[in-house]
Protein backbone atom coordinates (compact mmCIF):
# COMPACT_ATOMS: atom_id res chain seq x y z
CA UNK A 1 0.00 0.00 0.00
CA UNK A 2 2.86 2.35 0.83
CA UNK A 3 4.54 1.64 -2.51
CA UNK A 4 1.34 2.25 -4.49
CA UNK A 5 0.84 5.57 -2.70
CA UNK A 6 4.42 6.67 -3.39
CA UNK A 7 4.45 5.56 -7.04
CA UNK A 8 0.95 6.38 -8.20
CA UNK A 9 -0.54 8.65 -5.56
CA UNK A 10 -3.40 6.19 -4.97
CA UNK A 11 -4.73 4.83 -1.71
CA UNK A 12 -4.80 1.05 -1.34
CA UNK A 13 -6.69 -1.57 0.61
CA UNK A 14 -4.59 -4.58 1.61
CA UNK A 15 -6.69 -7.75 1.53
CA UNK A 16 -5.60 -11.32 2.19
CA UNK A 17 -7.47 -14.53 1.53
CA UNK A 18 -6.62 -18.20 1.32
CA UNK A 19 -9.64 -20.49 1.65
CA UNK A 20 -13.36 -20.94 1.14
CA UNK A 21 -15.56 -20.09 4.10
CA UNK A 22 -16.78 -23.68 4.10
CA UNK A 23 -13.59 -24.95 5.80
CA UNK A 24 -14.45 -23.11 9.02
CA UNK A 25 -15.70 -25.83 11.33
CA UNK A 26 -14.52 -28.54 8.91
CA UNK A 27 -15.55 -32.14 9.69
CA UNK A 28 -12.81 -34.74 9.22
CA UNK A 29 -13.51 -37.22 6.40
CA UNK A 30 -10.41 -39.43 6.57
CA UNK A 31 -8.68 -40.29 9.85
CA UNK A 32 -5.11 -39.47 8.91
CA UNK A 33 -3.72 -40.27 12.36
CA UNK A 34 -5.23 -43.74 12.30
CA UNK A 35 -4.01 -44.40 8.77
CA UNK A 36 -0.42 -43.45 9.68
CA UNK A 37 -0.57 -45.03 13.14
CA UNK A 38 0.31 -41.76 14.86
CA UNK A 39 -2.78 -41.46 17.05
CA UNK A 40 -0.92 -40.40 20.19
CA UNK A 41 1.72 -38.25 18.49
CA UNK A 42 2.07 -34.50 18.14
CA UNK A 43 1.93 -33.77 14.42
CA UNK A 44 3.91 -31.19 12.44
CA UNK A 45 2.82 -30.72 8.83
CA UNK A 46 4.63 -29.14 5.88
CA UNK A 47 3.00 -28.96 2.46
CA UNK A 48 4.72 -27.48 -0.59
CA UNK A 49 6.61 -28.31 -3.76
CA UNK A 50 9.83 -30.01 -2.73
CA UNK A 51 12.08 -27.49 -4.42
CA UNK A 52 15.21 -25.77 -3.03
CA UNK A 53 13.51 -22.37 -2.66
CA UNK A 54 10.98 -23.89 -0.25
CA UNK A 55 13.84 -24.63 2.19
CA UNK A 56 12.30 -27.85 3.54
CA UNK A 57 15.79 -28.98 4.59
CA UNK A 58 15.68 -26.19 7.19
CA UNK A 59 12.49 -27.69 8.64
CA UNK A 60 13.99 -31.19 8.70
CA UNK A 61 17.20 -30.05 10.39
CA UNK A 62 15.25 -28.11 13.00
CA UNK A 63 12.96 -31.08 13.61
CA UNK A 64 15.99 -33.31 14.20
CA UNK A 65 17.12 -30.96 16.97
CA UNK A 66 13.86 -31.48 18.88
CA UNK A 67 14.93 -34.95 20.01
CA UNK A 68 11.28 -35.69 20.77
CA UNK A 69 10.06 -39.23 20.15
CA UNK A 70 6.45 -38.16 20.66
CA UNK A 71 6.42 -35.76 17.67
CA UNK A 72 6.29 -36.62 13.97
CA UNK A 73 6.82 -34.55 10.84
CA UNK A 74 4.56 -35.04 7.82
CA UNK A 75 5.91 -33.69 4.53
CA UNK A 76 3.45 -33.38 1.69
CA UNK A 77 4.39 -32.68 -1.92
CA UNK A 78 6.80 -33.78 -4.61
CA UNK A 79 9.63 -32.10 -6.46
CA UNK A 80 13.23 -32.11 -7.58
CA UNK A 81 14.61 -31.96 -4.02
CA UNK A 82 12.71 -34.99 -2.73
CA UNK A 83 15.56 -37.48 -3.07
CA UNK A 84 17.98 -35.11 -1.37
CA UNK A 85 15.52 -34.50 1.48
CA UNK A 86 14.98 -38.23 1.97
CA UNK A 87 18.73 -38.72 2.17
CA UNK A 88 18.96 -35.95 4.74
CA UNK A 89 16.31 -37.63 6.90
CA UNK A 90 18.24 -40.90 6.66
CA UNK A 91 21.53 -39.18 7.51
CA UNK A 92 19.95 -37.57 10.59
CA UNK A 93 18.56 -40.96 11.66
CA UNK A 94 14.98 -39.69 12.01
CA UNK A 95 13.34 -41.95 9.43
CA UNK A 96 10.91 -43.34 12.01
CA UNK A 97 9.57 -39.88 12.75
CA UNK A 98 9.35 -38.29 9.27
CA UNK A 99 6.68 -39.26 6.74
CA UNK A 100 7.00 -38.29 3.09
CA UNK A 101 3.41 -38.22 1.87
CA UNK A 102 4.10 -37.52 -1.80
CA UNK A 103 1.38 -35.95 -3.90
CA UNK A 104 -1.75 -35.25 -1.86
CA UNK A 105 -5.00 -35.14 -3.88
CA UNK A 106 -6.99 -31.97 -3.42
CA UNK A 107 -9.92 -33.93 -1.99
CA UNK A 108 -7.71 -35.14 0.89
CA UNK A 109 -5.63 -32.08 1.71
CA UNK A 110 -8.11 -30.62 4.22
CA UNK A 111 -7.91 -33.78 6.32
CA UNK A 112 -4.13 -33.41 6.65
CA UNK A 113 -4.45 -29.79 7.73
CA UNK A 114 -7.17 -30.68 10.19
CA UNK A 115 -5.07 -33.51 11.67
CA UNK A 116 -1.92 -31.54 12.47
CA UNK A 117 -1.02 -29.62 15.59
CA UNK A 118 1.38 -27.20 13.92
CA UNK A 119 1.88 -26.22 10.28
CA UNK A 120 5.40 -25.25 9.19
CA UNK A 121 6.62 -23.24 6.21
CA UNK A 122 10.16 -22.07 5.45
CA UNK A 123 9.16 -20.64 2.08
CA UNK A 124 10.62 -17.34 0.90
CA UNK A 125 7.44 -15.27 0.84
CA UNK A 126 5.60 -12.38 2.46
CA UNK A 127 2.29 -14.21 2.22
CA UNK A 128 1.68 -17.93 1.72
CA UNK A 129 -1.65 -19.54 0.88
CA UNK A 130 -0.67 -22.83 2.52
CA UNK A 131 0.16 -21.14 5.81
CA UNK A 132 -3.00 -19.07 5.90
CA UNK A 133 -5.02 -22.16 5.03
CA UNK A 134 -3.67 -23.69 8.24
CA UNK A 135 -4.87 -20.61 10.11
CA UNK A 136 -8.32 -21.25 8.65
CA UNK A 137 -8.25 -24.63 10.36
CA UNK A 138 -7.35 -22.82 13.61
CA UNK A 139 -3.87 -24.34 13.65
CA UNK A 140 -0.67 -22.84 14.97
CA UNK A 141 1.85 -21.90 12.29
CA UNK A 142 5.64 -21.63 12.23
CA UNK A 143 6.94 -19.50 9.36
CA UNK A 144 9.93 -17.30 8.58
CA UNK A 145 10.23 -13.71 9.74
CA UNK A 146 9.94 -12.73 6.07
CA UNK A 147 6.16 -13.08 6.34
CA UNK A 148 3.98 -10.10 7.06
CA UNK A 149 1.86 -10.40 10.20
CA UNK A 150 -1.40 -8.51 10.43
CA UNK A 151 -2.63 -7.09 13.73
CA UNK A 152 -5.47 -9.58 14.13
CA UNK A 153 -3.00 -12.48 14.48
CA UNK A 154 -0.59 -10.83 16.90
CA UNK A 155 -0.55 -12.01 20.52
CA UNK A 156 -2.89 -14.93 19.81
CA UNK A 157 -0.28 -17.74 19.94
CA UNK A 158 -1.17 -18.67 16.38
CA UNK A 159 1.95 -17.42 14.62
CA UNK A 160 5.55 -18.28 15.54
CA UNK A 161 8.08 -16.49 13.28
CA UNK A 162 11.62 -17.83 13.02
CA UNK A 163 14.92 -16.59 11.68
CA UNK A 164 16.50 -18.53 8.83
CA UNK A 165 18.55 -20.94 10.92
CA UNK A 166 17.84 -24.31 12.44
CA UNK A 167 18.10 -23.21 16.06
CA UNK A 168 15.57 -20.42 15.61
CA UNK A 169 13.20 -22.81 13.83
CA UNK A 170 13.65 -25.38 16.60
CA UNK A 171 12.74 -22.80 19.24
CA UNK A 172 9.70 -21.66 17.23
CA UNK A 173 8.50 -25.24 16.76
CA UNK A 174 8.91 -26.08 20.44
CA UNK A 175 7.06 -22.91 21.42
CA UNK A 176 4.22 -23.69 19.02
CA UNK A 177 3.88 -27.25 20.31
CA UNK A 178 3.47 -26.22 23.96
CA UNK A 179 1.50 -22.99 23.47
CA UNK A 180 -2.26 -22.72 23.56
CA UNK A 181 -4.13 -20.48 21.14
CA UNK A 182 -5.46 -17.38 22.86
CA UNK A 183 -8.66 -15.56 22.11
CA UNK A 184 -11.23 -15.86 19.36
CA UNK A 185 -10.83 -14.17 15.98
CA UNK A 186 -13.12 -14.08 12.99
CA UNK A 187 -11.35 -16.49 10.62
CA UNK A 188 -13.85 -15.56 7.92
CA UNK A 189 -11.65 -12.50 7.37
CA UNK A 190 -9.32 -14.62 5.19
CA UNK A 191 -12.06 -16.35 3.20
CA UNK A 192 -12.49 -15.84 -0.54
CA UNK A 193 -16.09 -14.81 0.10
CA UNK A 194 -15.05 -12.01 2.43
CA UNK A 195 -12.30 -10.96 0.01
CA UNK A 196 -14.67 -10.41 -2.92
CA UNK A 197 -17.39 -8.95 -0.71
CA UNK A 198 -14.91 -6.38 0.56
CA UNK A 199 -13.77 -5.54 -2.99
CA UNK A 200 -17.41 -5.07 -3.99
CA UNK A 201 -18.03 -2.81 -0.99
CA UNK A 202 -14.98 -0.70 -1.76
CA UNK A 203 -15.91 -0.32 -5.44
CA UNK A 204 -19.50 0.51 -4.54
CA UNK A 205 -18.29 3.52 -2.59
Amino acid sequence: AWEIKKMYGKNSHVLKCAYPKAILGYNQKVNIRNNLNIIDKKVLFSFCRLEPRKRVELIINAFALLNDNNTVLLIGGTGSAESELRNLVKKLNIENHVYFLGFIPEKNIYDYYNSCDVFISADHAAFGLTSYLAIGFNKKVVWTNEYDIVDILEDTNRIFPADLNTESFRIAIESALVSKIKGEIDLNIYSWENYFKTIHTILSK
